[in-house]
Parts: C-alpha cells; structure tokens; sequence
C-alpha cells in the first residue's frame, strides 16, 4: 500500500520488480548513471550525446538536445531574475544589509543545491522530456499529482504577478504625457503581448527574448546604481524634498540604515523574498532535456553560471536602492525614484522584462498540466504525446485565468510573499530534497545533503507564513 505522506525513511516502490538496496557501484542500463561516477561528477565534458545521462531514443524527445551553454545560462537566469528584484531594497531595509547579504548567499546556495538534486534524479530516473510529474513518479508515486499541482499554481502564481507588475507601473509612468492610467487597459496590453511568446513549445525558442529581458535587467541595475553612488543630476529627493521645504538636501528622503536589524520579526517577515528571488527549479527538466549534449558536468555549470549572476544583479540592486533610500524605500524600489523620463524609462523596461519572463512560468506549468492530464487519461508512465489542441487548450486556460485574477488583484506585495513562503519554498527545498532522498537510497554525504534541503524547507513555510500574517 502507498504512503499517503512523504516517508524519507523507507526506499520508493520500483514498478515491475521488488525494491533492494542499491550499491554505489551498481549502473542499471535502463536508466542513466546511478554510481558514484555520477554522485562524484566524473562525467567527462566532452563527451558526446551517446554520453549524456539525459539521452533518450524516444521519438518524444525530436528537436531536443540543441540548446547551447549560452541560450540555457540566458533562460534559466531570465527565470531567476524578475519582478522579485524591486522588492529586495526593501528587504535590506527590513532585515539590515549584513544580514541581507548573508540571506542573499543562503537562498542562492540552496536554490543551486535544489537545481543539482533535480537534475541529478532527473538523470537516475532516465526519461526525457520530463517533468516535476515523471521524475516524482519515480520517487513519491502516491503525491505525483500533488507536486505537479503544486508546481503549477506557483508558475501560475508568478505569472500573474507579472501582469499585476505592468498594471501598477505603466498608467505611472505615461501619466504625465497625458498617455493612459487605467491600469486594466496596461494589463490587456501586456497580456496580448505574452500570448504567442506563451505559445511557444521550447525554451530554447526563447533565448532572443531572454536575451533582451537580461539586457533590461542590467538597464534598471545600472539606473539604480547610479542614483545610489550620487550623481549630481540624478537627485533621488526631487519632488520629495520639495514637499518639506527642502529642494537640494538629499538625506531628506533617506531614512535610517543598519547592518542587522534588532527586530527579528521583520527579518523573518521578509525572509521569503529572498527565497522567491533565487527559484527556478520547474525549468531545470527542460534545461536537462534542451542542452546540447547534456551532462551532470554541463548542467552543473549552467546553474552556476546563472545563479552567480542573479546574485551579483540582486546585490548590487539591494545595497544600491537601500543606501539610495534607507529605511524609507517603497515595497517596489522603482516607486521610491522621483518622476522623470529617465524613470519612466526604466519603468518601460521593467514591463518589457516581465513581459519577456511570463512564458518562462507558463512552459513548466503546461508542462505539469499536460503530464497530469496524459497520465489520467492513458494512465501513469505513458509517454503518449498531448496533441495540438490539447496543448493550444491548456495554454488558452493558462492565459485566461492569469488575466482574469491580474485584472482583479492589485496587491502585488501579497502575492510575493505568499508565493514566496509556499510555492517557492516547496519548488527549492522541500521537493529536491525529498525526491533525491528517495530516488537514491545508499548512504552517501549528497542524500544527507538532501535530508537537509528537505529539512530548511519545512522550517521556511510555517516560520514564514506566519510573520507574514501577524
């Protein structure tokens, strides 16, 4: 009988066989590397696609396997760095900026350690394309359909986000060109912008618009770097100033600043943001199944390609907007900047950027979505694949119901943190560390490592939600 709760205590079930003890040295040629040569990185770099311990002969798998280094590091960065990054000054002024540094290198260090153990369990289980749903099949069978919901609504989460971000920006930044401020027109705009880049079936397909989303991301990096280092004709309390009678004083509009504040509520309040910031791990199958031949070796090196620069850009973007406003920087950094051309044009870019990110959230949901749906209907492990219109259906409900609730729904800050403390959480530590955990039974220090990943993320959902909520 199946658990109906995550054991981490007892092997997973294997179809078609009866489960033992596996040895480090032992290599089941059904499935990719399952020994210590994997466990311990060995794979050769310049082996070829033969190699690859993410190769498949299945006919699913046509047009895979062509991603370069480049396009991989590019989109899997593009899904870690996006609206998130407004919030983080904010955060440094919550919690100080030592201990938000320290936060910063905690979070990416777990979230590269959660992409690791996916995309080692990815290759044990041996299926591509795969998904959350078939490498938790493999795992935790009886809770397949509960992760991949759980993956979903987070992507979904996220997504409409986005469009609750240009809602809120634009009618601001056209308002004093006497352009539109109803901010359900600005979120229609968008939507229409994100349908076909969401139509799109690869990633890889979107390494141009990932490409120009990054360029935006350095664009607002750079804009809020130089009105922190003082430049003269960038003056942060314009307006601001004016309102108390004091137009040149900059420390007008900055509040206090601190290396670690002395309240840990606001620290634990805020934690969750930094854990939104770093998470990625739904594109990490895609990653593994799009990268030119694939290896452990490969894929290791485009996680940490792309997590050291989101780190660097979320650095410099929480200790520039923090020392720029101190304690008095808004939720959303960009609403702190006086009005201006250059603002609005930075206020522009971050659209774009959220628009050009959108269907980085909705590939991995329709991912899920489609599996889920496979699987009910030809039943568990079949790899027929969904047809035109059932992933054109899919898309359209993905689409619609994330317009609908964007059109609705103004408060972005609550929709981070709850994304944050929940979906983000579970997405980075919980599921990894429960998955690798089961899928390799033997003692070795990476299963203890997932033991721990596992257990931060039960820690981080109650602590979190509840300094959110009090």
């Amino acid at each position: 009988m199946e658990p109906d709760v995550i054991d981490l205590t007892t092997p997973p079930p294997q179809p078609d066989s009866t489960w033992r003890e596996a040895e480090p040295h032992e290599h089941d040629a059904g499935t990719a590397l399952l020994g210590q040569q994997l466990l311990e990185m060995e794979i050769d770099d310049g082996a070829s696609t033969t190699d690859s311990p993410f190769k498949s002969n299945s006919a699913a798998t046509a047009g895979l396997g062509k991603s370069g280094t480049f396009s991989s590091v590019v989109n899997l960065a593009n899904t870690v760095v996006g609206a998130g990054m407004l919030g983080l000054p904010h955060a440094f002024a919550e919690c100080g900026s030592g201990v938000a540094i320290l936060l910063l290198i905690f979070s990416a260090m777990g979230s590269a350690m959660g992409l690791h153990l996916l995309a080692v369990s990815q290759a044990t289980v041996g299926v591509t394309p795969s998904s959350f749903y078939t490498v938790a099949n493999a795992a935790l069978p009886s809770l397949t359909v509960l992760i991949d919901v759980a993956v979903a609504l987070k992507c979904f989460g996220v997504a409409t986000s986005y469009l609750i971000v240009v809602g809120d920006l634009m009618p601001d930044a056209v308002a004093e060109y006497g352009g539109e401020t109803d901010r359900r027109v600005w979120v229609a705009i968008a939507w229409l912008l994100m349908m076909p880049l969401a139509c799109l079936r690869t990633l890889d397909a979107l390494k141009f618009t990932s490409t120009s989303a990054l360029i935006f991301v350095g664009f607002v990096s750079l804009f809020i770097f130089l009105y922190a280092v003082g430049i003269p004709s960038l003056n942060p309390c314009e307006g601001f100033s004016e309102a108390i009678g004091n137009a040149t004083d900059v420390s007008s509009c900055r509040g206090s600043s601190n290396y670690a504040s002395t309240d840990a509520n606001r620290t634990l309040k805020v934690f969750s943001i930094f854990v939104f910031s770093f998470t990625c791990q739904q594109n990490v199958f895609q990653l593994c199944s799009e990268l030119k031949d694939a290896t452990i070796g490969r894929v290791d090196r485009v996680i940490g390609i792309s997590i050291a620069s989101s780190w660097t850009v979320y650095l410099i973007v929480g200790l520039a907007g923090f020392s720029t406003y101190g304690s008095l920087v808004e939720p959303d950094v960009l609403v702190s900047y006086p009005k201006s051309t250059f603002v609005t044009i930075v206020r522009i870019a971050v659209c774009l950027l959220v628009v050009f990110s959108y269907p980085l959230q909705s590939h991995p949901a329709r991912r899920c979505i489609l599996t889920m749906y496979t699987s009910l209907r030809h039943g568990k492990g079949s790899k027929v694949l969904p047809t035109n219109i059932e992933f054109y259906t899919v898309t359209a409900v993905f689409l619609f119901a994330s317009f609908a609730v964007a059109m609705s729904v103004t408060n972005l800050g609550t929709v981070l943190e709850l994304v944050g403390a929940t979906g983000s959480t579970a997405v980075s530590y919980i599921l990894p560390g429960a998955i690798y955990w089961r899928l390799h039974p033997y003692p070795h220090p990476l299963r203890y490592a997932a033991a721990l990943q596992f257990t931060i993320g039960c820690c981080i959902v109650p602590i979190a939600l509840t300094f959110i909520f009090i």
